[in-house]
């Protein structure tokens, strides 16, 4: 389920600027600036027009337009339970004045931040205007207020970083442990660390093929086992340095999700991959000693690449009951995902985008956000299970 919801920081600073640039046009013609001035009072009210209007539809409109189809595809997409009501009561009741209270504090202080941020965005217009129309003493009145505001702003961004941090921790550890338990009691929680680095290792092992990355991030950490396969689930953030056409370089999230392990007790030397098409930061590897296979579904067969060394067994593992299930998690519920079967070892990789992490704007226990957290993970969680049965009945 891809976080497409959440603003980009490109369009809020763009957003930011709009009203800074619509406040600062008002300020001048409230203090007469541009009365004697017709060409430069004609392009202030166009300013005002378009920069109001342009903050006033991604505030407003878009917002709302967002929200609305959030709610449609929840109601059609989303797996609906009757025991998720009952287990967001329970967090309701245990956790959430403890996580309210980390909340709203942190809260203040990014409301606090953005306004003194959009303080000094307007000061800097104002600022540029009184100099550009030559007079230096105007263009420097306001640079003690945006001083001012760029004092509170880095107060704020100092003070508040580790507050951000151990609400996150905490968001985590009470609320993901027990949507945990819930699904399954056996699996086990935590904050993912440096020592993840050994078990991630095994993804270069399963040659997913992803553009060769440069940093990592390793978030969350989920372990258990069901029906005596060993599952192991690590939320990551892949980044790679990539060179732009006028030499300089920038850093591209290749990948955002979950790379997972199921190992089961099978033996042999069966190798399987199915990949999802479409994937832009990802190259086409082939396995060695494999070749493509061709089923008999057209419409998984758009979806998914197939690659073997043992056709029987393969069909045998991609029956017509894991592809419908393959094409619903990649296509009714919006994730990607990659599939690797080697020596009786499987591995994944889904990509859901951004888990687990609490918006600061929101309630701690907002239904929708916690729903969807608890949805991808109970839909994995059984669709790993599912597999692993599969391949150890071989």
């Amino acid at each position: 389920m891809h976080r497409k919801m959440e603003t980009k920081i490109g369009e809020k600073m763009i957003l930011s600027l709009a009203i800074a640039a619509a406040v600062a046009e008002l300020i001048n013609i409230s203090k007469g600036m541009l009365v004697d001035k017709p060409v430069l009072n004609m392009i202030s009210i166009i300013c005002i027009l378009v920069f109001g209007g342009y903050a006033w539809y991604k505030l407003v409109v878009e917002k709302g337009v967002k929200q609305y189809n959030l709610k449609i595809e929840s109601t059609q997409n989303r797996i609906k339970t009757i025991d998720f009501d009952k287990t967001h009561k329970k967090l309701i009741a245990e956790h959430r004045d403890y996580l309210e209270k980390k909340r709203l504090a942190i809260k203040d202080r990014l409301v606090i931040r953005h306004v003194s941020m959009l303080v000094i965005l307007i000061c800097i217009v104002l600022g540029l205007l009184g100099l550009l129309r030559g007079n230096l003493d105007e263009g420097l009145d306001f640079l003690p207020l945006g001083l001012l505001g760029a004092a509170v702003f880095f107060a704020t961004l100092l003070n508040g970083h580790n507050k951000e941090l151990e609400y996150k921790a905490a968001y985590k550890l009470r609320i993901v442990s027990n949507l945990l338990k819930e699904i399954n009691p056996k699996f086990k929680y935590r904050l993912a660390d440096k020592e993840d680095d050994k078990f991630f290792r095994e993804y270069v092992g399963a040659n997913f093929g992803l553009v060769e990355h440069t940093h990592s991030d390793y978030v969350d950490r989920i372990e258990g086992e069901v029906d005596g396969n060993l599952l192991d689930i690590l939320e990551i953030i892949l980044e790679a340095e990539v060179k732009n056409e006028n030499g300089s370089s920038a850093n591209l999230r290749v990948f955002n999700g979950m790379f997972a392990k199921v190992q089961t007790s099978k033996e042999g030397n069966f190798k399987l991959k199915v990949s999802s098409v479409g994937i832009p930061t990802r190259a086409e590897i082939y396995e060695a000693g494999c070749e493509k296979l061709k089923m008999d579904n057209s419409v998984f067969m758009d979806n998914f690449v197939v690659e073997t060394n043992e056709k029987v067994l393969a069909a045998r593992i991609l029956t017509s009951d894991v592809m419908t299930m393959l094409l619903d998690y990649k296509n009714k519920y919006g994730i990607d995902l990659d599939m690797a079967i080697k020596d009786g070892t499987l591995y994944f990789l889904f990509y859901t985008g951004d888990l687990f992490e609490p918006n600061v704007f929101k309630d701690s226990m907002d239904r929708e956000s916690l729903l969807v957290d608890y949805s991808t993970l109970k839909m994995t969680i059984e669709f790993m299970q599912k597999m692993g049965t599969i391949v150890t009945e071989l």
